[in-house]
């Protein structure tokens, strides 16, 4: 009877053993199910990233695309208002000077232009510097030239036509077509 008693026993350990080898193989099963679940959310979400990672590419694209056009239409517009303006070199500088006064007094006496030429702005451009140091170690300030902006461009092509008769005076002028070549 030992035997059979011992043959039960063991029946018992290798159910019971069973029995918690089931339970481990329903929770395997479970954390496998879980992962699978996982591994599917990353990879529809590497997806749904991979498409908005092309996307925003095609957009950068067209973003850049139209930033050159406004760019090349900015340049546009920058030169078309640099060409209503003209400079004025060697024009002596003063203190408390009106630069469109100065600008209208060339107009009017150097260049013999009869009617009233209408400035919008003028002004002296760049940096007030020193120039020479003269024989009697005194500095001359170098004058800047002057930037004058006309309101009528017929104004402007007049001004710019009459120059030449600047040529025997100390100061003349130029347009800014070298900077918007």
């Amino acid at each position: 009877m030992n035997s059979v008693d011992d043959i039960k026993s063991s029946v018992n350990s290798i159910d019971s053993k069973l029995s918690q080898m089931k339970s481990d193989v329903d929770c395997l099963v479970r954390r496998v199910g879980d992962m699978e679940g996982s591994q599917q959310f990353i990879s529809q979400s590497f997806e749904k990233n991979k498409s908005d990672v092309e996307s925003i590419a095609t957009e950068m694209v067209e973003l850049r695309s139209i930033n050159k056009e406004i760019s090349d239409q900015l340049e546009t517009l920058r030169c078309e208002n640099l060409r209503d303006n003209l400079l004025f070199f060697g024009v002596e500088e003063g203190e408390g000077e009106e630069c469109v006064d100065i600008i209208k007094n060339i107009c009017s006496t150097s260049l013999s232009i009869s009617e009233p030429v209408e400035i919008s702005a003028a002004y002296r451009m760049g940096k007030k510097g020193i120039g020479k140091t003269n024989s009697d170690n005194t500095q001359t300030t170098k004058s800047r030239p002057i930037v004058a902006k006309f309101m009528l461009r017929q104004q402007r092509d007049n001004v710019r036509k009459n120059s030449p008769k600047l040529k025997d005076k100390h100061f003349n002028l130029r347009t800014f077509s070298k900077v918007c070549a």
